[in-house]
Parts: C-alpha cells; sequence; structure tokens
C-alpha cells in the first residue's frame, strides 16, 4: 500500500514537471537548472532510489507539497526561505543520505553473502526466517537437530550476524 501510494505521488509529481520544464525553457538559467535537476531527481525516484530531497518553490500549493512529502522530500520550503533553516535542513539530509548509502552497501554485502550460500544452506535459511524450530527444520529436511543447529550457525558466520534476529530483519 505504501508502494503504491507513493507510485501515486510521485505520477503526481511527474505530471508538474514538464510544466516546470516549458515554464523553464523560456525563463533564465536558474530556472532551467532547477528544472533539470527536478527532472532527474524524478528519474532516481522512479528507479526506486532514495533521495533527500528538498523542495523548495515560489508557488506553493498544499497537492504540491503533500505530494512532495509523500514522495519523500526532506523538507519542503517556500520562497523566501530563512537561509540557516536551509543550511540545518542541508545539513540533515546529507546525514540522512549518508545513512541511507551506508544502508543500502549493507544490503548488497549481505545479499551477496547469502547468494554464495549452498542452496541447502538457503532452503535452511528460508525455513529460520519462517519462524520454524530446529525440530521443524530437521523433520523437513532430514536431518538431525544438531545438524540443523551446526547448520544454522554455519549461516550465522558466512551471513556475519549475531543472532537469529538480524537473520531474520
Amino acid at each position: 500500500v505504501e508502494t503504491e501510494l507513493m507510485l501515486s505521488d510521485l505520477e503526481s509529481l511527474e505530471k508538474r514537471v514538464p510544466a516546470a520544464q516549458k515554464k523553464a525553457a523560456q525563463g533564465d538559467k536558474e530556472q532551467k537548472i532547477v528544472a533539470s535537476v527536478l527532472g532527474q531527481a524524478l528519474d532516481l525516484l522512479r528507479e526506486g532510489k532514495r533521495l533527500p530531497v528538498i523542495f523548495i518553490t515560489a508557488h506553493a500549493d498544499v497537492s504540491t507539497a503533500v505530494a512532495a512529502m509523500k514522495t519523500g522530500a526532506v523538507e519542503f520550503f517556500e520562497k523566501p526561505c530563512d537561509p540557516e533553516m536551509l543550511v540545518d535542513c542541508i545539513r540533515k539530509a546529507l546525514v540522512l543520505d549518508a545513512e541511507w548509502r551506508r544502508q543500502d552497501a549493507d544490503f548488497v554485502a549481505l545479499n551477496d553473502r547469502i547468494e554464495r550460500l549452498s542452496p541447502s544452506e538457503r532452503e535452511t535459511l528460508a525455513m529460520i526466517q519462517a519462524g520454524e524450530t530446529n525440530k521443524a527444520i530437521a523433520a523437513r529436511s532430514s536431518l538431525t537437530e544438531r545438524a540443523v543447529e551446526m547448520r544454522r550457525a554455519a549461516i550465522m558466520r558466512k551471513l556475519q550476524v549475531r543472532s537469529v534476529a538480524e537473520v531474520v530483519d
């Protein structure tokens, strides 16, 4: 539902970009840059990339502000805005972006480690994630409970996690 909501909000913003770009084509250099960046930002959002976007506009309306925030904008300012507030917001957005990049890198690294598991380990991992007990995993896999415990330990070591909660998460 959240993804559908974001997609509809993204579509709402997409409808506004051509008008902004057309207006910018007739405007000054600053307007052209802003329209270009807005178009590029929307392209990245369409690709599923997370961006800490700060919207600044001289012509705010509620529907644009709501759509921008639902699509993931970290802030929405109406011109003229307080420069100190803007700088503070930019700093927060940079911290947020660094955190998102770290999380993305962690996810990619974990996914790579999962890909290196053997087929039987991936099958066991799926059962662990489904909340199966060692006894149930043993019965389904034709293994002893001790073998499941050893496989579980090997999976956790290979995934570089310390607890089952990290595996399930």
